[in-house]
């Protein structure tokens, strides 16, 4: 049976928002892992009891991230829009996220990877209208992504 991590944006976000892309992703995670599978769900972990600074804190749970990331056969995540809406970098590019995919990849976890604005509509700017639903998703490589042009622009 393969075992399957999820990883999306937590920073700024409220519980309700971080369930719901978590869910989605299992309902996409369901529909391109033809393989009989499990997520493997990270244990929540009271940092303020560890008495570090914030920054401390982040390395700490993404230190636990990665230590059951290595525990598992495919990583699922969210990636860059394939319509980007702005100049300003996605907030959860300098994140977790980012880090976790990078360390999946390079040890061959296959990775899917989806649409943020589908994913996380939270992180999306006012006004901002969804790209449509991914119907079939592009492949880069070992990676699911929004690159309909296949130039692994994400």
């Amino acid at each position: 049976m393969l075992k399957v991590f999820i990883s999306v944006p937590t920073a700024g976000r409220d519980d309700k928002d971080i369930i719901s892309s978590v869910n989605m992703l299992k309902a996409l995670g369901d529909v391109v892992i033809p393989e009989l599978h499990t997520y493997v769900e990270m244990p929540k972990i009271d940092t303020e009891v560890l008495g570090m600074s914030d920054r401390k804190k982040d390395m700490y749970v993404l230190s636990k991230r990665i230590e059951l990331l290595s525990q598992c056969d495919v990583f699922i995540s969210v990636c860059r829009s394939e319509r980007p809406f702005s100049d300003e970098p996605f907030v959860w590019e300098n994140t977790n996220v980012r880090l976790e995919k990078d360390i999946a990849s390079s040890y061959g976890v296959n990775c899917y990877m989806f649409d943020i604005d589908i994913v996380c509509p939270d992180l999306m700017p006012p006004g901002y209208i969804p790209i449509k639903y991914i119907e079939r998703p592009h492949i880069c490589g070992d990676t699911l992504c929004g690159d309909t042009d296949g130039d692994n622009d994400e």
